[in-house]
């Protein structure tokens, strides 16, 4: 059913994906250059003023955006809990992909060493893909219980 735990747990999965997609995922502010790289657009301003944006590229768009109707689709799956831990299995490898792809882009597409990603940046959306991972590892775990109390309840009749 759409009320039990794991649909929470799903939910707030679908949420992080969601933050992941429309907050900063990574931002440096130095004196000539100021970067700010959402998942969708990058946006990078001179010392003059000029800003120029771009669009991210179309695998990292493509991911996320799976990730988000993926997990959508598996809150609806109540009826097939099989299915539903496969989605989750493939879901965990949706959300490592997303954080490789994010980290390759910001060092090679922006031509920033990751050392600079990782000490000045404060990239807090990269974390939103493992905060997700680990409400996707809550609602398999929760599934996986409701399974398991369907197959005990069969034995019994």
């Amino acid at each position: 059913m759409i009320q039990r735990i794991q649909s929470v747990y799903l939910l707030m999965a679908v949420l992080f994906n969601l933050g992941m997609a429309f907050l900063p995922v990574f931002s440096i502010n130095e004196p000539t250059m100021n970067y700010r790289v959402y998942a969708f657009t990058q946006s990078i301003t001179n010392d003059s003023g000029t800003t120029i944006t771009k669009p991210a590229p179309w695998l990292i768009m493509f991911s996320i955006s799976l990730a988000i109707i993926t997990t959508i689709v598996v809150i609806f799956m109540y009826k097939d809990r099989k299915k539903q831990i496969r989605l989750c299995y493939s879901l965990y490898i949706l959300q490592i992909l997303i954080i490789i792809l994010a980290l390759v882009w910001i060092t090679t597409g922006l031509q920033i060493p990751l050392a600079d990603v990782i000490s000045r940046a404060h990239p807090i959306s990269l974390i939103f893909p493992v905060v997700s991972m680990w409400w996707i590892f809550m609602a398999q775990r929760a599934i996986k219980k409701d399974e398991e109390l369907v197959r005990s309840v069969d034995r019994i009749r």
